[in-house]
């Protein structure tokens, strides 16, 4: 009985050194890689009034906020896309706000487009500055 009880604790600890041994080798293999370089966040400017966007949604937020106050603060659809080959990210506003039907129906849209990875097509138009979305095709055959 005390040798099988030796035997077993050996054992016991030749398995546990082999653990902490394995997860300490692999430790030491994890580099970062420094020669990545993150892609940056900008605010759409390809889709236009002139030309669609073809590409994916890769996220929808919806933030309430404005810098003027009372009826012009608005429900903001802020929709971030990527280019037919799923890079080049940018970010455009909706045109309409969320709490209007066209509003709620681009908003399901594009989050049925983020959360299927269909293809989606794009149509802008400029508002001050910038370019909003105020058409959105999705669908296997979107482009």
């Amino acid at each position: 009985m005390n040798i099988m009880k030796k035997i077993l604790s050996g054992v016991f600890i030749l398995f546990t050194l082999s653990f902490f041994s394995a997860a300490f080798t692999q430790i030491y293999k994890i580099k970062p890689n420094t020669n990545e370089k993150s892609s940056q966040l900008a605010q759409g400017k390809k889709c236009t009034a002139q030309s669609s966007y073809l590409g994916y949604v890769v996220s929808v937020a919806i933030g309430y906020g404005g810098y003027n106050k009372g009826p012009k603060i608005k429900n903001y659809i802020a929709i971030t896309v990527v280019d037919k080959n799923r890079k080049n990210p940018e970010w455009y506003w909706s045109q309409y706000d969320a709490n209007t039907d066209a509003g709620k129906s681009i908003q399901a849209l594009a989050s049925y487009a983020a959360a299927s990875g269909q293809k989606i097509l794009a149509e802008c138009e400029a508002v001050g500055d910038h370019q909003n979305i105020n058409s959105l095709w999705v669908g296997p055959d979107a482009w």
